[in-house]
């Protein structure tokens, strides 16, 4: 079979005509799924940086709040128990010590999801911030053993965890500064 040099050309230039089409829909495609992720991990980024200001705004603040209140009481036990006496008082330090749980159930969640997108150290800070924030505390589930106000106020105000706490969500604000595109 005898193929003229007209006909391997034409061979040749169809075939890199159909290479060209599928290097530029792969190139495409390639760059698409870059994007979506691109954007993906700023969202994520986005999400955990609200989550972990307002995590350490609120935490700095029951902080003054605890100061302002009970920073003349020589013994905090008993400022531990009027938090838990009156609680219409301290309505505005029990609405806040409520939802730092949620939060950080929420950062907890999100973080595994981060994991897939943002780098291991990142996510590995905000687990040690989520660590720092965690405590345990007895309840009998009524009204007599509850230790929940004095254990939380314990965690918040060791000066070693509040010094890891800060440290930690600077590192990783810094971090998630970085990620800026």
């Amino acid at each position: 079979m005898n193929i003229s040099a007209d006909t391997v050309k034409w061979l040749l230039g169809g075939l890199a005509w159909l290479m060209s089409i599928g290097i530029t829909y792969w190139i495409g495609r390639r760059a698409k799924i870059d994007d979506i992720r691109l954007k993906r991990i700023y969202e994520i980024a986005e999400e955990i940086a609200i989550l972990i200001q307002k995590d350490h705004h609120e935490r700095e603040s029951l902080l003054e709040q605890f100061d302002e209140n009970f920073g003349h009481i020589p013994e905090r036990r008993d400022a531990y128990a009027a938090v838990d006496r009156f609680p219409d008082l301290y309505q505005s330090i029990r609405r806040m010590m409520g939802g730092l749980p949620d939060q950080i159930n929420t950062l907890q969640d999100l973080n595994r999801t981060a994991i897939i997108y943002l780098d291991k150290t990142l996510t590995k800070l905000i687990e040690e911030y989520i660590a720092v924030t965690r405590f345990s505390y007895s309840t009998d589930g009524g009204f007599l053993i509850n230790t929940y106000i004095a254990n939380f106020f314990e965690n918040l105000q060791s000066q070693e965890k509040l010094n890891r706490r800060r440290d930690l969500h600077e590192q990783i604000m810094e971090k998630l500064r970085k990620l800026k595109p």
